[in-house]
């Protein structure tokens, strides 16, 4: 563990965790600030997916809030700290359906439902 090769995960339903909203950014970063971007948002207690893509936007990312007017505060927030970065769009997610493959019940609980991709499944028919 010391290697930071293994790392454990406990996952729970968003309002459990005191975390019931989520939001979405895509975000247009200059190449320079990139490393420092993505190491700044990967430090925050709320994120929760970053992604580095091509096109118009080049960082797409994910965080929890507490509410939803907690969205506009992170904004804000994130404008000082990261002047450079700039916001193409942003969504407020009202609802998941799935985690981790397991599909959710309507208060963000797993159900006894796992949703396997069809990679993953023709994977195991290869190596099983």
């Amino acid at each position: 563990m010391a290697s930071g090769a293994l790392a454990f995960r406990c996952d729970l339903a968003h309002d459990a965790a005191d975390w019931p909203v989520t939001s979405a950014w895509f975000v247009r970063v200059p190449p320079a600030e990139l490393t420092r971007t993505i190491a700044l948002l990967s430090s925050l207690t709320q994120s929760r997916l970053l992604l580095g893509i091509t096109g118009e936007v080049n960082l797409v990312f994910s965080v929890f809030g507490r509410s939803v007017a907690g969205v506009s505060a992170f904004a804000e927030a994130l404008g000082r700290r990261l002047p450079w970065l700039e916001q193409v769009e942003s969504m407020l997610l009202l609802r998941s359906v799935k985690r981790m493959g397991w599909v959710l019940d309507d208060r963000a609980r797993r159900t006894d439902r796992l949703v396997v991709p069809t990679v993953v499944e023709r994977l195991g028919r290869v190596s099983g």
